[in-house]
């Protein structure tokens, strides 16, 4: 006979636990104690086993009864209720370790060996900011297409392309690490189905910058001038950029390690793994870095921050001291420098791409198809750049410079 609700709610404890039984297999233990338990009694593989379905403060008689109805289903198909039971148990606690935020650090951990601390900075200041507050602590196997989009979105509300275009990269290669190592299967990846379509169209801008004679006269006497209102290792920065024009975090992530006063050289990866950067270094770049010296000589970095002298200089320091000295973003940029060296190098002083390109960090290739190494022409480059610097101070220093007299004097023989 099945149990009722009746017949439940009247059981009361006795001196030693006795059962209640609803038929097939499915009990209520009554404890002395005064609990009440469900239970499963069934045979599987010829031994007798037991699976427990939980309190009846819980579990009421109508959910013990389907609970008991699943796991008969389960034994239909040959399956063990009660394995069946703790492999979900331990799916859950496997799920509850291989969150996003633990899976992302794993991947990132293993990629930090092949980028630039500043790269890696980049990727988890853009993590913590915008996808782990959201899906952090959310189990990976449990994340869906739909959960990603709603972060996307949140960030182009934003407006903010570039880190969404980044993050879009980052969290499908995430995605992918889980399934390489088993965290979720090939086809519960949702990472598969995002694309650059979610990414706001890229609209190109191009860094403001100084690309005439003249003004690139009257840009660094003002640069000059900024000595004497301005911090010494700023301002030093700000007269290297210039005559070096490397990519404004390369400057900050100068170490004197990797400056060679006697080759007059300047060798570094951007990014770990990547081709050699060699900067020639004309005289007066050395002049400049060995007045740094003595100001940052005992720290690992030639320009470190004006507080904590164990890190780089701030990203907004040579953004700020062009605004001092009246260069606004809209006329001067500290990556500018770049395309200022590139236009007069080549347009004034006809130097061919071959050698400019490379001093740019830029890929060229030969007629052929074929890759430049950033280490060709060095001797050619070496020239390059002392001529470049000694442009500079003669077009700097005269009052009324003979431009075509200037451009004839420094151009390229061959």
């Amino acid at each position: 006979m099945k149990l009722s609700a009746v017949q439940i709610a009247k059981s009361k404890p006795q001196a030693k636990d006795y059962k209640l039984f609803d038929g097939e297999g499915l009990f209520l233990l009554i404890r002395a104690n005064g609990g009440k338990l469900w239970r499963m009694k069934y045979r599987f593989n010829g031994k007798e086993k037991l699976l427990s379905f939980g309190s009846l403060n819980d579990i009421s008689l109508k959910e013990a009864r389907e609970l008991k109805q699943s796991a008969r289903n389960l034994l239909s198909k040959g399956i063990d209720p009660a394995t069946y039971k703790q492999s979900l148990k331990t799916d859950a606690a496997e799920a509850e370790k291989n969150t996003l935020k633990l899976v992302a650090l794993e991947y990132f951990d293993h990629k930090r060996q092949k980028l630039s601390p500043r790269t890696v900075g980049g990727i988890f200041s853009r993590w913590e900011r915008h996808i782990l507050p959201y899906l952090g602590d959310t189990p990976i196997k449990q994340i869906t297409l739909q959960d990603l989009l709603g972060v996307f979105d949140k960030m182009k509300a934003l407006g903010i392309a570039e880190p969404v275009r980044k993050a879009l990269s980052e969290v499908k290669s995430v995605f992918v690490h889980a399934v390489i190592t088993g965290r979720i299967k090939e086809n519960e990846n949702p990472g598969v189905y995002l694309s650059g379509g979610i990414v706001p169209e890229r609209k190109t801008k191009h860094m403001a910058a100084v690309t005439s004679p003249e003004d690139v006269k009257a840009l660094l006497e003002r640069i000059y001038s900024y000595r004497s209102h301005g911090a010494p290792i700023v301002g030093n920065a700000l007269r290297l950029l210039p005559l070096v024009f490397v990519r404004v975090g390369d400057l900050r992530e100068a170490k004197w390690s990797e400056i060679d006063f006697e080759r007059r050289e300047w060798r570094f990866c951007a990014d770990k793994g990547e081709v050699e950067t060699i900067v020639p270094l004309s005289r007066q770049a050395v002049n400049i870095l060995e007045e740094v010296k003595i100001f940052t000589g005992q720290y690992e970095h030639v320009f470190p921050g004006a507080w904590d002298k164990t890190k780089v200089m701030s990203n907004n320091a040579i953004r700020k001291a062009l605004q001092t000295i009246g260069y606004s973003g809209d006329r001067m940029t500290g990556h500018g420098f770049r395309a200022m060296a590139r236009t007069i190098l080549e347009e004034e002083l006809r130097y061919p791409y071959q050698y400019i390109e490379p001093q740019l960090s830029h890929k060229v290739r030969d007629p052929l198809g074929r890759a430049y190494n950033r280490t060709t022409h060095i001797e050619a480059r070496q020239e390059m750049m002392q001529t470049w610097a000694d442009y500079l101070d003669e077009l700097r220093a005269s009052p009324n410079p003979d431009l075509k007299a200037l451009r004839e004097k420094y151009r390229f023989r061959g």
